[in-house]
């Protein structure tokens, strides 16, 4: 038998499958909108190519043959994965499905992202999203690399090859042990005759040549007892009474029992946190909704990358 070299188009799966729902040729035209001649041609001529009848004609309208049967069954579920594509393609061109994969630092965490994700969450639920918690280095090689669709970094470190837009602004602050403080009144320089516990330079290299420049600021020469891999980790070295460390002021909503977050603003203390993604073509239109989300939640104004 020649196999013919034509296969199915649309029209020919739509015509299948009216005539097979309405069991008759001209109920299935006129849900067709077409004309009862011109659907029956269609049908001729498909079956003229395949070799066999796909419909028996009665009185009462048609009845499909075995092949038909099998014939308009493959059309009707042809035409379903065709719809649920077009359905899932016209979803993600607009922003409403996809990945998100984000990164950021502990002190973007814990301040303005959880409320980002959250109205994201809530206006585009078929967008999956992914958060880790990453130095702004491992963030910008992992946006280069296309690990990350998405960064919360200090604007102006490491950002080549990005784009950076300023969002918000931390600062830091001093964590030391409650013990150490009595009521309201601070004797800083008794503060700062304790010894530091500071982030890793090998994890964060920005955050930790950061805190020992406001430490020189302030004229605190600090003789680190200890260097942790992520800052609650430093944080719970604070609470066990090792030493103090400067941390960023957002980590105060953690209200940790036994460490004090003294208000004290430092020189040098503050920095710039943008938000940013690789400079390389194809930005989904996810990533683009969730910027301009995130810049609208996020606004500060008068800010610029120092």
């Amino acid at each position: 038998m020649e196999i013919p070299e034509a296969g199915l188009d649309r029209a020919d799966m739509r015509a299948l499958v009216a005539i097979h729902m309405h069991g008759h040729f001209t109920r299935a035209a006129a849900a067709l909108g077409i004309s009862q001649p011109a659907l029956t041609k269609r049908i001729r001529r498909l079956e003229n190519r395949l070799g066999g009848l796909l419909f028996e004609r009665h009185p009462r309208g048609a009845t499909p043959t075995a092949a038909g049967q099998l014939l308009c069954g493959r059309a009707r579920s042809l035409l379903e994965d065709a719809a649920k594509a077009e359905e899932s393609t016209l979803r993600v061109l607009a922003g409403e499905s996809g990945e998100l994969r984000i990164g950021a630092g502990l002190s973007v965490l814990l301040s303005g992202l959880p409320d980002v994700l959250r109205v994201f969450r809530r206006q585009c639920p078929g967008v999956h999203l992914t958060v880790r918690d990453m130095s702004t280095r491992a963030q910008a090689a992992a946006l280069r690399s296309g690990e990350l669709d998405i960064g919360f970094v200090r604007a102006g470190d490491e950002s080549g090859g990005l784009h950076t837009v300023p969002v918000m602004r931390d600062e830091l602050r001093i964590a030391c042990p409650a013990g150490l403080v009595r009521g309201r009144s601070v004797d800083l320089a008794a503060v700062y005759r304790q010894p530091l516990v500071v982030v890793s330079r090998a994890v964060s290299p920005t955050f930790h040549d950061h805190v020992l420049a406001t430490c020189r600021a302030v004229g605190y020469s600090p003789q680190i007892v200890q260097e942790a891999n992520q800052l609650l980790a430093v944080l719970m070295l604070v609470q066990a009474g090792a030493g103090i460390s400067l941390v960023p002021r957002s980590v105060q909503v953690l209200s940790l029992p036994r460490v004090r977050i003294l208000p004290h603003s430092l020189p040098l203390g503050s920095w710039t946190i943008g938000i940013a993604w690789s400079r390389q073509p194809g930005a989904s239109p996810a990533m683009r909704n969730f910027v301009r989300m995130a810049r609208q939640l996020l606004a500060a104004p008068k800010l610029t990358v120092e």
